[in-house]
Parts: structure tokens; sequence; C-alpha cells
């Protein structure tokens, strides 16, 4: 009897036990974070627990919320009004006056008081004054008269030209690469030694078309050349073609006086002769504009008396061009 008494003893000793721990239990344990009084929340092994009782007990970028857990949070406001003012004034006036007031108000509101207001006023005054004024006087305008600025001939002979004639009697004229020249090749009367006696001879231009020149502009052309005749005897000189025949056209600086020059026909004219180292001569040929055919020649006139030990006549950079 005595030993089933202490057994019922236990037995009853061990409900109050598990009555208590469970009362214990029912205090303190928990499911969800609702089971739990205000300020905790259920803990991973079913315990009510809390991390925090203010936002100070958290680490920086949490908050401690109603069930006593810091979770992240805006620290920055609960009531955060972001009041961003920016009032861009751009004022450009690039001819065009264009205005811009930007005003945005950004209003953030979080379960927290703390207000960051932030006013930012910029007020950028570009002022760009862009004047073009293009005054653009090509509409059906009538274009300049004459020919002012044309180029009709510009030759200095380096490359083998086919353009230019050559002819006359006991002819003397080729294309030499001499010390005469004034730059590499030009054409001389000195192709197959000095020029010979009883020479008639020529070169000629291409035909050039003057009938855009009204005699508005000065035409000419300019020369680079060395001669050496027998002064008084042979010489030499410029033609033009007129349109009926060929025509003698003296430089700006003039020729150096008459020779006999046997039969050629530029007896008793005044032309080159005697000796000139190498220079530039220019010749006015304005009177000549309107003609669609005009063209030069450079004559050589020698006369009977020979042989001769002169080189003759050396022409290099031939340019005719008409000027404003």
């Amino acid at each position: 009897m005595k030993k089933n008494y202490i057994l019922s003893l236990f037995l009853a000793l061990s409900l109050i036990a598990t009555f208590l721990s469970c009362e214990e239990n029912k205090e303190t344990g928990c499911n969800q974070d609702m089971d739990c009084p205000m300020g905790q929340y259920c803990g991973m092994d079913g315990e009510c627990i809390s991390d925090c009782r203010s936002d100070s007990d958290c680490m920086k970028g949490e908050v401690c919320n109603s069930y006593g857990r810091c979770i992240e949070g805006d620290t920055s406001s609960d009531s955060d009004t972001d009041t961003d003012s920016d009032s861009d004034s751009d004022s450009d006036t690039d001819s065009d006056s264009d205005s811009d007031s930007d005003s945005d108000t950004d209003s953030d509101t979080d379960s927290d008081s703390d207000t960051d207001t932030d006013a930012d006023t910029d007020t950028d005054t570009d002022t760009d004054t862009d004047t073009d004024t293009d005054t653009d006087t090509d509409a059906d305008a009538d274009p300049p008269p004459g020919c002012p600025g044309i180029v009709f001939l510009d030759e200095d002979f380096e490359v083998p030209t086919f353009e230019f004639d050559l002819g006359g009697t006991n002819r003397s004229w080729g294309r030499v690469f001499e010390g005469y020249c004034h730059y590499g090749y030009c054409f001389a009367t000195h192709y197959e030694g000095f020029y010979r006696t009883n020479e008639c001879s020529f070169l000629a231009t291409p035909v050039m078309d003057f009938s855009s020149c009204d005699g508005t502009e000065t035409i000419r052309m300019t020369i680079n050349h060395y001669y050496d005749f027998d002064p008084g005897l042979d010489g030499s000189r410029v033609e033009a073609f007129n349109g009926n025949a060929w025509v003698g056209i003296p430089p700006t600086d003039g020729y150096d006086g008459p020779v006999d020059a046997g039969t050629c026909h530029i007896h008793g004219q005044n032309v080159y002769t005697g000796l000139q180292t190498d220079e530039s001569q220019t010749f006015d040929i304005s009177s000549f504009a309107g003609r669609p055919d005009f063209q030069l020649r450079f004559v050589i006139g020698s006369d009977d008396i020979g042989p001769t030990n002169n080189v003759g006549w050396y022409v290099d950079d031939i340019k005719v061009e008409a000027l404003p």
C-alpha cells in the first residue's frame, strides 16, 4: 500500500509539473507575431522576444517597428517631404525667346516623422544671342559683266603639249631643257643648235575664245623669256590674230628697236634684239575682247648673213588671263 501511495504521489507531482510548464508556455509561446504582446515578436523557437524598444536600439538604416523588431526603413522621414524646388529658368535667346520654368515638387510620406526639405533653386540664365544675318543676294542675281577672273591659257611646257603649232621657214623651234629656260622645259630656237639664217618662223598658241569679254576688264599675257640675237640684224616679237591678219603687239616695257631680218615680214619693225637675260614681260591684249578666235604667236626673223652664233629666243610660262 505504501508503495502504491508513493507511486500515485509521483504521478500527481508529474502532472502538476506538466501543467505548470504548459501554463508557462501558454504565456510566452507563439506561432506568429500577433500571438505576442505589444513590443515583442515571435522568435524562431516559438518564444515572444524583442530586439528593440526604439529606433536608437537598431543599426543605422533600420527602425524599430511595433513588434520590437529592427527592420530596414527610411530613417530620414516618416513624413518625408522632399520638396525639390528646381527652378530652372533657362532663358535662351537664340533670336527666339525660350523660357523654361520647371517646378518639381516631390512629396514622400513615410510612417516616421523625419522631414527632409531640400530646396534647390538653380537659376541658370543662359543668354545666347545668335544674330545671323545672312544676306544672300544670289537669287536670280546677274553675273558680273565681262570675263574677269578667267584664265584662258597657262602653259609652262613641263609636260609635252601638242596644242602649240610650229610654222614658218627654216624653222629652229623645239621643246628644250636648258639653263636658259626660266624653269625646267621651255620652247626655244636652239633646238638643234643656233637659229638659222633667213629664218622666219613662229610658235603659235591654241585659239582662245574672248567672246565673253566685253572690254570692261583687262586681258593680259605674261611670259618669262631669254633672248640672244645679232643686234639690229635679227630679232623677235609677239603677234596676235585680229580676225583678218597677224599684227604685232608691244610689251608694256616696249621693244628694243627695228631690225633688218632679211626677207621676214618683221623687217624694219620694232622687235626684241641683242641680249636679254631671263625676265618677265607683260602684254596688254584688252583690245581683242569679244573675239571668239583669238590667237598669239612668237615670231623670229633673221637676215641672210651667217652663220649665226646666237641661241635666239627662249619662251616659257605663257599665261593669258582676264583681270577685274
